[in-house]
């Protein structure tokens, strides 16, 4: 999207204002698509949390062991269901049964919010480095030049 920007920009007529549009649009850009892929990221978070609290309850809810045993046996990875005994299974559940209520929604974690801040940054740092020229340098056609450079053009 930053190389949208920048290659929208008329070098023959580009003054420091149109630069300075750019520039905002940009970063603009660039912040926005930081804060939705960050939302993307917590919103996964919360899909998995609740996709994990729904097979616990349906585990501990379950009075059929075949069944308890096939719902823990689908969210195993093939290789490791395939190495547990069926008496592993039910003394698995036997554990879930002993650790109580489960919540009754997901949350985010600390964790969660620290991961949606890192994929803002990582989205909004990869591609700041284009807009850099721009910041530094006064000549519009050496900032485009570089610019390229930087994003490997």
């Amino acid at each position: 999207m930053v190389l949208t920007f920048t290659g929208s920009l008329s070098i023959s007529e580009a003054g420091r204002e149109d630069i300075h549009a750019m520039l905002l649009g940009a970063l603009g850009c660039n912040i926005a698509w930081g804060v939705i892929d960050g939302v993307f990221y917590l919103m996964g978070c919360l899909a998995e949390r609740g996709r994990n609290l729904a097979i616990y309850r349906a585990v501990v809810r379950t009075a059929d062991p075949f069944e308890a045993r096939r719902l823990i046996a689908d969210v195993l990875p093939p290789v490791l269901a395939s190495a547990l005994a069926p008496e592993e299974f039910d003394r698995l559940r036997q554990r879930l049964l002993e650790i109580g209520a489960p919540p009754q929604s997901p949350r985010l974690t600390p964790a969660d919010w620290r991961g949606a801040v890192g994929v803002f940054l990582l989205v909004f740092l990869s591609t700041f480095p284009v807009t850099v020229p721009f910041i530094v340098l006064q000549n519009p056609m050496a900032a485009v030049r570089a610019s390229n450079v930087v994003a490997g053009r």
